[in-house]
């Protein structure tokens, strides 16, 4: 059980980590499209 719980906490905070890798990936992205738009 405790194995258990252990596993569904690291892989509840690997999820974090994964969404906030893809949220700075997007932000990235806009910047980048912004700076291209702003250029024109």
């Amino acid at each position: 059980d405790l194995l258990h719980n252990v596993y569904m906490t690291t892989s509840g905070l690997r999820h974090c980590v994964t969404l906030k890798r893809i949220k700075v990936q997007q932000l990235r992205r806009d910047i980048s499209f912004y700076l291209i738009l702003k250029e024109q």
